[in-house]
């Protein structure tokens, strides 16, 4: 069959479904499109949030861990040992409630690779406490010298391993953010 021996009003049909065809794969590839962008724009804000998270958490560890070492420096002097505590553990309900947004968030990704990096944070969270608390034990009882001993051989290594862990999970939720967004541009 050839196309001169179909009517014009037949012509005139079939081009129009092509044009009605044509407009629905151009509609489908928009929705398509800017669904991903949605997606991958929302990826970046909860991991920009879950990063900005993860420096709060940071912040109130590190002012735990300077508070710590400031009792343990002037545990001979009375009141310190007593205020600094009470300190620690205002700011540990802060932490651990920023650590589990932090897990959640993750948990809701779905994203193995920072939840590994969360999980050794919070590993190395756990150790610092311990030998915290071992510190605090040996300050508490008025053993200045082996909280001093403890704090240095023991605590200031664990809390520096676990702020920079933290560090490193927080860089790595800023770099995933950055590339979310990233694949996002090269979307559109």
């Amino acid at each position: 069959m050839n196309l001169k021996d179909v009517s014009i009003g037949k012509r005139l049909m079939l081009a129009f479904g092509m044009m009605v065809a044509l407009q629905v794969v151009v509609f489908a590839t928009d929705w398509w499109a800017s669904r991903t962008t949605v997606a991958a724009v929302e990826r970046a804000n909860t991991l920009k949030d879950l990063a900005l998270a993860a420096e709060r958490w940071a912040n109130n560890s590190r002012q735990q861990v300077e508070r710590s070492l400031a009792i343990v420096e002037f545990a001979e002097t009375a009141g310190v040992v007593d205020y600094f505590q009470r300190q620690i553990k205002a700011t540990r309900a802060r932490v651990d409630e920023l650590e589990k947004q932090v897990k959640d968030g993750l948990q809701a990704l779905g994203d193995a690779e920072a939840s590994a990096q969360l999980q050794r944070v919070m590993d190395m969270r756990q150790r610092q406490i311990g030998v915290r608390d071992e510190m605090m034990a040996a300050a508490r009882v008025g053993d200045f010298e082996r909280a001093r001993q403890l704090r240095q051989s023991r605590y200031e290594p664990a809390a520096n391993e676990y702020m920079a862990a933290q560090e490193r999970l927080k860089e790595m939720l800023l770099t995933q953010a950055q590339q979310a967004l990233e694949y996002e541009n090269a979307l559109s």
